[in-house]
């Protein structure tokens, strides 16, 4: 008898029942996650940093959703609760939201671009930097992200205002010593020609 109810097994008039314990039901997880229908792409929101995964950080957004920063568009040291601005770089069809420290659009290109025009000027006419610099030391120096740079950079290139080395880019000085001669031509061209009449008096000389 002992036994048995070890067993959770029980004698009751030469029967032996077996008292089963009933299956638990399956743990439905709950979806806590908001839709984010408040949210737009290119928004500015506020972020809270949580933890550290694989992909990046997981990021609370205006203290109502939940959003990831990839760790290949981080450039700076980033610590759990720590607040910084960001901005929405996508809203996916299953709702996550995907963000970004820097906000890309093509005023910020541009912005950059006669930014470093103006270094390359204070600098001698070259930087130490190219398509081929660590997106740290470009974010150091620029606060971007290493693709907005190449697109400052290409911009330029292809307005034939640099050229792009493997470990520098330079100022192309000869594109403005060449306009001034161009000029200089047009301007001698324009210039009035004197002409001269010869003129015969009436004892035959000439004037």
């Amino acid at each position: 008898m002992t036994e048995y109810k070890k067993q959770g097994q029980q004698r009751e008039k030469g029967r032996i029942i077996i008292k089963r314990r009933p299956r638990p039901e399956p743990v439905q997880e709950e979806d806590n996650e908001i839709e984010p229908v408040e949210l737009r792409e290119g928004e500015r929101v506020d972020l809270i940093i949580g933890e550290v995964t694989p992909m990046g950080y997981k990021a609370i957004v205006n203290s109502k959703y939940l959003g990831m920063l990839y760790k290949n568009e981080i450039f700076q040291p980033l610590k759990l609760g720590q607040q910084v601005k960001g901005y929405i770089k996508k809203i996916r069809e299953d709702g996550k939201i995907d963000l970004s420290l820097q906000k890309k659009n093509v005023d910020d290109i541009d912005g950059l671009s006669e930014k470093i025009l103006k270094m390359l000027k204070e600098n001698s006419g070259s930087l130490e930097f190219s398509d081929r610099t660590s997106p740290e030391k470009i974010y150091s120096m620029f606060g971007v992200s290493k693709k907005i740079y190449k697109n400052a950079i290409g911009s330029l290139y292809k307005r034939r205002l640099i050229t792009i080395d493997e470990y520098s880019i330079s100022l192309i000085k000869d594109r403005d010593q060449g306009a001034s001669k161009r000029e200089g031509k047009r301007g001698m061209a324009e210039k009035p020609v004197k002409r001269y009449r010869i003129v015969e008096n009436k004892k035959g000389d000439r004037r």
